[in-house]
């Protein structure tokens, strides 16, 4: 169950986009990888010259992780045995940074130790341009700080990437020209301008921590992927149960029909313009009411998830949100019944405090009667799960 929903939220998809620059030009370099019973195939790989070329061939609600890897990402090396943590990492490789102006990530080879820093600045309007293009993201990396996460898995001494040389020591070196080298990594043969991507990638399937201050932001961004997500396949599934019973309803009386006339049933013109005519007014009803609801739903639980969403701390991530769930469950010729005016928010906490005062703040809501707490489930040390129903003031 817990498989089928993080497929429901994440998908068996992944898209790696690098940013990166060779020669002064900049290149978009874009990566498509299908998960099947655990093991990864390479489904799409191909640069473009610009992001207008760029975004047709990106999946919407497909998870996109970015890295960037332009001249505007600063990297310099720091003896790899040097014991310091990241942030005496970033003061010893650029002293007296502002850390208000700036974002940075770290990087561990194998004999060295690498930090790459941009301005804040620039990765916005990045993020913006990107934005317009309708490309969202959920993960961002800078330089060549995802690579750390293939250094086991490559197969030859010396690999080459969009713009650098890996050498088995772990040490990078840019290049001058662009290559189409195919790099064997774990079994896998992947193209030169896909090896950032991979490593990215393969680094959020195995959960591999990140060293900087991004972290907040790439929380956030996960998050707004997976809600987003979640809404979209929830609001196609109502659409199709919606039309399937209405599809059931109409071949009902279809085979009525048929089975009146098959046991030869007097039935006549009349009567059977009436009961098509009865029958079309049943459909249309239906319709009528499958619109009203599914506008309804549609309105109201964005409005309600934008709300939540706009105040949801970071160590809080969502699993599931259900506008109006089912008061008990579907049996065969009952009718649905939904709990109106209630939404369902269900997820991993991973501060206990800040959840407290998360629900707290919520209850308080002037569009919130009451929030309970439907179950609260320990799961690990310093990780536990939940299930809210939060009822909504009818007047709101």
């Amino acid at each position: 169950m817990k498989n089928w929903f993080s497929h429901i939220i994440k998908g068996n998809s992944y898209q790696g986009l690098e940013i990166f620059e060779i020669g002064g030009e900049v290149r978009y370099a874009l990566l498509k990888i299908l998960r099947k019973k655990d093991e990864l195939y390479v489904k799409f790989e191909e640069t473009f010259d610009s992001i207008a070329d760029l975004a047709p061939n990106i999946q919407r609600n497909t998870i996109l992780f970015l890295s960037v890897n332009t001249s505007q990402i600063l990297t310099k090396s720091v003896d790899g045995k040097t014991e310091l943590n990241p942030e005496q990492l970033i003061m010893t490789a650029f002293p007296n940074l502002d850390l208000d102006s700036f974002y940075y990530e770290t990087m561990d080879g194998l004999e060295n130790r690498q930090v790459s820093i941009c301005k804040r600045d620039y990765l916005s309007s990045l993020m913006e341009e990107l934005a317009r293009s309708g490309i969202t993201l959920a993960q961002i990396a800078l330089g060549t700080s995802p690579i750390q996460n293939i250094q086991g898995y490559l197969n030859e001494s010396e690999v080459i990437g969009s713009n650098y040389q890996l050498s088995a020591n772990g040490s990078i070196e840019p290049i001058a020209k662009s290559s189409g080298v195919i790099n064997q990594v774990g079994g896998m043969s992947l193209k030169s301008f896909s090896l950032t991507s991979f490593a990215q990638i393969l680094g959020h399937i195995q959960a591999q921590p990140h060293f900087g201050n991004l972290n907040g932001k790439n929380a956030f961004l996960l998050n707004d992927f997976k809600n987003g997500r979640l809404f979209h396949i929830g609001l196609r599934t109502s659409l199709g149960i919606f039309l399937t019973i209405l599809l059931v309803n109409f071949l009902f009386y279809s085979s009525y029909r048929n089975e009146l006339q098959d046991i030869g049933a007097p039935v006549t013109e009349q009567q059977q313009t009436n009961l098509l005519n009865t029958l079309r007014e049943r459909v249309t009803l239906k319709e009528e009411k499958l619109a009203a609801v599914t506008n309804s739903i549609n309105s109201k639980a964005s409005f309600y998830l934008d709300r939540i969403a706009h105040e949801i701390p970071t160590t809080i991530l969502l699993d599931g949100f259900i506008y109006q769930p089912h008061a008990k469950q579907i049996a065969k010729g009952k009718a649905i019944e939904l709990e109106e005016y209630v939404m369902l928010i269900a997820g991993v906490a991973h501060n206990k405090s800040e959840f407290t005062q998360w629900t707290s703040g919520l209850e308080h809501k002037p569009w919130v009667e009451r929030v309970e707490i439907d179950s609260y489930e320990y799961l690990t040390k310093g990780k536990d799960q939940f299930t809210l129903k939060v009822y909504l003031d009818e007047a709101e």
